[in-house]
């Protein structure tokens, strides 16, 4: 973990710790519930070890194998799209009925590769909404480890807005306009509205 995250990161530790880490989560998480709704009415039962800790051992095991795989599998999917009707009270009704694309958390890590993001993109652009929106993490990692899966951002998108953590942490939202036409190549005149919503950006660490 420190490997991945500290200094100049890499991505092989990077997945290798990630990996353990949400199986170690899975192993600690589930003993609990095992122990509870298994080991114990065994022992209330009488069944006696090795029997008992056997049964415990087979049925965490392979709960922790099945939850594993489907993790991976949905982790690495296109996510679904959803679509939410949102009613806003305007003066005129000529501006009714536009379509939002909100992308969010994208977070491109060594885990994502560039066919995922251009699957999103696709899944996205399927909509075909008058706006896109990008709101959460875009990246981890540095322009040169990210660009290959995020570059896929610039195939119709009509906007970007700033991403969450330059918001809460108060960093200028103008930098994430530099980060976003560095990482995914969008055009300047595309992440616009950037320089708006830095007008209204509040410095205060929450907010």
């Amino acid at each position: 973990m420190v490997r991945a995250h500290a200094g100049a990161a890499s991505d092989r530790p990077a997945q290798i710790a990630h990996v353990l880490l949400g199986i170690g989560w899975i192993l600690f998480s589930w003993t609990l519930v095992t122990d509870l709704l298994l080991r114990l009415p065994l022992l209330l039962a009488g069944v006696g070890n090795p029997l008992r800790s056997r049964l415990v051992a087979v049925v965490l095991a392979v709960t922790t194998v099945a939850l594993a795989v489907w993790g991976h599998l949905e982790a690495r999917r296109v996510p679904r799209v959803r679509r939410v009707d949102i009613p806003i009270q305007r003066p005129s009704g000529d501006a009714d009925g536009p379509t939002i694309g909100v992308l969010t958390d994208t977070h491109f890590d060594s885990f994502k590769t560039p066919a995922w993001s251009r699957g999103v993109v696709a899944a996205l652009n399927a909509l075909d909404p008058d706006v896109v929106v990008h709101a959460g993490e875009l990246a981890g990692g540095s322009v040169a480890q990210r660009r290959a899966q995020s570059e896929a951002l610039a195939d119709g998108t009509r906007l970007a807005a700033a991403a969450q953590p330059e918001n809460v942490t108060g960093t200028p939202i103008n930098l994430t306009q530099e980060r976003l036409v560095a990482h995914a190549d969008v055009e300047p005149a595309k992440a616009a509205l950037l320089s708006l919503l830095d007008k209204a950006r509040t410095t205060d660490r929450g907010h």
